[in-house]
C-alpha cells in the first residue's frame, strides 16, 4: 500500500512543505483472521522555495532529497540551470538572478491544501539560450487530457515565460509499465527537431515541428532493444529469436545514421552497452542452442566492442577457446572460457568440468575503460 501526503512545518525561516510517500507491506494470517505489516518505508522530498537561492554564492539549496537523484541540466555556457524538485521544474539564470516555476506543483499549492499528487515522471532533455525543453510521462491531471496516460513534450521559452506542449504520446499503459519502458530511453536531438522514445514493443521517433510519428522498429520486444548510458545510441537483433539472430541494427541517434552489424554468417548476441559502447557476441551456428526451459545458450567464439558509429573499440577471439559466460567488473569483462582440445589451457584432470564435450578451460578478461 502507498499512501502519499504533504507536510507543512513552520519553522523559524518560514514555512517549508515536504512530499511524503509511505510504503507498507501487509500479511493476511489467515489462520488468526488477521493483518500484520511486515515492512515499512517512508520517502520525503522537500519542496523548493524561492528563498534557497543564495545569489552570493551562486548556489540553490535543495533541501531534504536524495543526492544521487537530483534531476537537472544546464545550459552550454553553464549560467542557466534547470531542475526537477518534488515532480516541478524550475528554471535559474544566474546572471539575471530570474527565477521560473516552469511546471508543476510547488509549495504554494499545498499551503492552500491543494493536492497536485502525479503519477509522472520528469526528464529535462535540453537547454539552450532560448528554450527549455523536457519530457513528462505519466497520467495527465489535468486540461483536455485529463485521465489519459503518455508522453508529453513541453517547450519553455526562456524570454517570454511561455510554456507550451509541442507532442503528446498517447499510451495504453499504467505509470510503472510507462516508467519502465519510457524511462529508458527519452531523446531530443534540437538540430534535427527529433525526439526518441521507447513504447510497447515500438522504438518511436517524433518530429517535434510537424507531430509526425514513426516508428523506427516495431514488434520487438522491449527487452531487445538496448540503450546507452547516455541515450545515443540504440542496438536491436534482426529477429527476436535469438538463436536465429544474424544482424544486429545499431541506430546513432545524435547523426541518424543506422549500421547493420554482421561477422561472416556466424550468429550474433547484443550482451550490453559498455557506457557509450556496444558489446556483443559471435558464435557459430552449432554452437547456439536451446535450454529446456527455452532459453538460448551460445558458446562465443569472439567477443567485439564497438562505438556508436560502429568503430571497432576491441575484439577478444582466441582459437579453440570459446567463451560460455561474462561478468562485468571495473571497467573489464570478465570470460568464462571452455574448449574442446585437450592439449589447450584446460583445468588440471582432477578438477576438469566436461559437460557436453566442452572442457573448462582458464578464465581470461578484457579492459575497456
Amino acid at each position: 500500500i502507498k499512501y502519499s501526503f504533504k507536510a507543512i512545518c513552520k519553522e523559524n525561516d518560514g514555512v517549508h512543505t515536504y512530499s511524503i510517500d509511505e510504503y507498507f507491506q501487509l500479511k493476511y494470517e489467515e489462520s488468526k483472521a488477521a493483518v500484520t505489516m511486515t515492512a515499512y518505508t517512508r520517502d520525503m522530498e522537500e519542496d523548493f522555495r524561492l528563498t534557497n537561492i543564495d545569489s552570493n554564492n551562486r548556489s540553490i539549496l535543495l533541501g531534504v532529497t536524495d543526492p544521487d537523484q537530483v534531476n537537472w541540466i544546464e545550459n552550454e555556457k553553464g549560467y542557466a540551470v534547470a531542475f526537477v524538485v518534488d515532480d516541478s521544474v524550475w528554471f535559474y539564470n544566474s546572471r539575471s538572478e530570474y527565477i521560473s516555476s516552469v511546471f508543476g506543483s510547488n509549495a504554494v499549492e499545498a499551503a492552500n491544501a491543494t493536492h497536485s499528487f502525479t503519477s509522472s515522471g520528469i526528464r529535462l532533455l535540453k537547454l539552450d539560450e532560448e528554450t527549455l525543453t523536457f519530457a513528462v510521462f505519466g497520467r495527465v491531471q489535468e486540461g483536455e487530457r485529463e485521465g489519459q496516460n503518455g508522453i508529453a513534450l513541453y517547450q519553455y521559452q526562456i524570454d517570454t515565460g511561455v510554456l507550451q506542449e509541442v507532442v503528446f504520446i498517447k499510451a495504453d499503459l499504467e505509470y510503472e509499465a510507462l516508467k519502465l519502458q519510457v524511462g529508458r530511453l527519452m531523446y531530443y536531438v534540437s538540430e534535427r527537431h527529433m525526439f526518441y522514445t521507447l513504447l510497447g514493443d515500438s522504438l518511436l521517433e517524433v518530429n517535434v515541428r510537424t507531430g509526425a510519428k514513426k516508428e523506427l522498429v516495431k514488434d520487438m520486444p522491449a527487452d531487445l532493444i538496448y540503450v546507452s548510458e547516455d541515450m545515443t545510441a540504440v542496438a536491436f537483433p534482426d529477429t527476436s529469436d535469438l538463436t536465429a539472430v544474424k544482424k544486429i541494427h545499431l541506430l546513432n541517434l545524435e547523426n541518424n545514421k543506422e549500421y547493420v552489424i554482421e561477422d561472416a554468417g556466424r550468429n550474433l548476441n547484443i550482451l550490453s552497452f559498455l557506457g557509450d559502447n556496444l558489446l556483443y557476441g559471435s558464435a557459430d551456428a552449432e554452437r547456439v542452442s536451446k535450454r529446456a526451459d527455452g532459453t538460448p545458450n551460445f558458446y562465443y567464439s569472439a567477443f567485439t566492442i564497438v562505438n556508436r558509429d560502429n568503430s571497432q573499440v576491441k575484439k577478444y577471439e582466441k582459437s579453440g577457446f570459446y567463451i560460455s559466460d561474462y561478468s562485468l567488473e571495473q571497467g573489464k569483462v570478465y570470460l568464462t572460457r571452455v574448449t574442446t582440445d585437450p592439449s589447450l589451457d584446460i583445468a588440471t584432470a582432477s578438477d576438469a568440468n566436461v559437460i557436453g564435450g566442452y572442457m573448462e578451460a582458464s578464465s581470461d578478461y578484457i579492459s575497456y575503460l
